[in-house]
């Protein structure tokens, strides 16, 4: 028969248990990246737009896109 000792049994549910736990903390390390990534990406493009729209002396457009700014700050908690 093909029965695993109790020894072999509990040592292969630690190791289960420890690879869940590392692909755990892989994906949490991916998703802060990708979620760094999406904030660097909307802020840089916003500031573009908000230096064009002071150059355009847009104090309209200005505004519009400093709250755009100030929310997307609120959502990702910065």
């Amino acid at each position: 028969m093909n029965e695993k000792s109790y020894t072999e049994l509990t040592k292969l549910s630690a190791m289960k248990k420890q690879k869940a736990q590392e692909t755990y903390v892989k994906e949490l390390y991916i998703d802060m990246l990708l979620v760094e990534i999406q904030w660097n990406l909307e802020k840089a493009n916003l500031m573009t737009q908000i230096d064009h729209a002071i150059d355009e002396r847009n104090e309209a457009e200005f505004i519009r896109l400093s709250k755009q700014y100030t929310q997307l700050c609120k959502r990702f908690d910065n």
